[in-house]
């Protein structure tokens, strides 16, 4: 088959290797077309290490990964001086002396607040307006219903005539003025001080004023008696 013009071995041929097609010369210099010139073939380049990292290694830069030096908020960054609340300043002596005397000025005037208004309810009762009651009716109270005559007349100021049956003395040895009704019951009165009670006489008429102090046995009881 007939090649195309241009095509085709080269007119002396293919040579040897090391020497250009046609039997051309070989480069200047001798040595055909080899390794470069020193020898050692194709290898990494000269210096030690070949291919690898520069000397020193690949490192980061000389001051580390971070912020450039400086890098923040400017010197003095925040509240001017002096701000804030005020400094707190001490009380004064005087202010001392005079808290604590108004302490205690106030605190004498508490306790004879307190004094004056600790009254027991009895003694409030005996300061009260008092209860006109006969000896019969408290009797009488008592035996239809006691707790209705408590309700009325227990710890109550109470003011009484009568007739005196029986004057004795009780397991304490103070006076116990009886005055009579008209049964056999009798309505005991006690506390009279017994100097008063020694002037006393049985069938005599005296008033009193007491406190109701409920009955023993159906007998009415009445305390903290005076005579008037």
């Amino acid at each position: 088959m007939q090649q195309p013009p241009g095509h085709g071995p080269p007119p002396h041929g293919w040579g040897p290797p090391g020497q250009p097609p046609g039997g051309q010369a070989p480069p200047p210099g001798g040595g055909g077309y080899g390794p470069p010139p020193g020898g050692g073939d194709y290898g990494p380049p000269p210096g030690p290490g070949g291919y690898g990292p520069p000397p020193g290694g690949y490192g980061g830069p000389p001051q580390g990964y971070g912020p450039p030096q400086g890098y923040g908020p400017p010197q003095g960054y925040g509240p001017p001086p002096g701000y804030g609340p005020p400094a707190k300043k001490g009380m004064s002596g005087l202010a001392i002396v005079g808290i604590i005397a108004l302490c205690v000025v106030g605190g004498c005037i508490g306790l004879v607040v307190v004094a004056a208004s600790s009254k027991s309810p009895d003694e409030e009762a005996m300061e009260g307006k008092a209860i006109d009651v006969t000896p019969n009716e408290l009797v009488e109270a008592y035996q239809k219903n006691e707790v209705a005559a408590d309700e009325k007349y227990k710890r109550k100021k109470i003011r009484m005539t009568g007739k005196i049956s029986d004057i004795d003395s009780n397991a304490s040895d103070d006076p116990v003025v009886r005055l009579e009704s008209d049964g056999f019951i009798s309505v005991s009165c006690e506390g009279i001080p017994k100097k008063e009670a020694s002037k006393l006489a049985k069938g005599e008429e005296v008033t009193v004023v007491c406190l109701g102090a409920g009955e023993i046995l159906g007998f009415p009881r009445l305390e903290k008696c005076s005579i008037k």
